[in-house]
């Protein structure tokens, strides 16, 4: 397996254009979100699709090594199949603000994949209610079948999900295979005729591997704990945002 190296310089600027099939043209190859409204109404516009929802820190190292794994595993082959969309979700976790989504989408992009930005993280919270979970939900993947439909307040409840969190049954964990296998196992049960199958642009070297990053809060090996009471996970979390991290970072398998 090739390694991926994950620098801490400065990112060459893209000259990619994020143009979601649903919307209009947009300047950023994410959309901002002021609320969940306009991810509610993304996600439903496409039901009858297979859908995944990814919630991640564009400054976690772990999140963007999950990115990467998912992308070359089968993202990549499949951005052009119009049985699946991918909506990736980055939340302020470890520091991470606005400014450092889009150094990050080169590890997943495609014309059906769909970057948003919410300042709030309002995600994770509607996230843990949905999982009943002890803390703030994010490092989470999740696959939504096509009769999936939000309408409530809350997401739906998924079909299938991982994590990559100490919180969640490590049973759980996130694996690109079996989340590959769960995915297009859903994606193949529907007739690629029944879509509209005009072609679409694929993306330029949509491989993750490779790719630059400018900067991530911890390496892949680290273990951040989120807060739990006693554990002191807030104070972990603290810490890592204080650190200062230079030169290169090469993850391998």
């Amino acid at each position: 397996m090739n390694l991926r190296a994950v620098s801490l310089g400065l990112l060459l600027s893209v000259t990619y254009l994020f143009t979601p099939s649903f919307t209009s043209a947009e300047e950023k190859r994410y959309v901002v979100l002021d609320d969940l409204q306009r991810l509610k109404d993304d996600f439903n516009t496409k039901v009858g699709t297979v859908r995944l929802v990814f919630i991640i820190g564009p400054t976690c190292g772990v999140c963007l090594r999950g990115m990467a794994d998912l992308n070359d595993e089968f993202l990549a082959a499949y951005q052009s199949d119009p049985r699946l969309q991918t909506f990736a979700v980055h939340v302020p976790t470890l520091g991470a603000e606005e400014k450092h989504v889009e150094p990050t989408i080169d590890l997943m992009k495609g014309q059906r994949i769909y970057h948003y930005w919410d300042g709030g993280g309002t995600i994770g919270v509607k996230y843990q209610e949905v999982l009943e979970a002890k803390a703030y939900a994010w490092d989470v993947w999740f696959i939504y079948g096509p009769e999936a439909v939000w309408d409530g307040d809350l997401p739906p409840a998924p079909a299938f999900w991982q994590h990559q969190l100490s919180i969640f049954p490590r049973e759980l964990k996130l694996d690109k295979k079996t989340f590959a296998k769960e995915t297009l196992a859903r994606v193949n049960q529907l007739d690629l005729a029944d879509f509209d199958a005009a072609p679409v642009a694929a993306s330029a070297n949509p491989l993750a591997d490779g790719a630059v990053i400018p900067m991530v809060a911890q390496g892949y090996g680290r273990a951040i704990n989120q807060y739990v009471d006693t554990r002191g996970g807030t104070q972990a979390i603290r810490d890592i945002e204080k650190r200062v991290f230079e030169g290169q970072l090469i993850i391998g398998d």
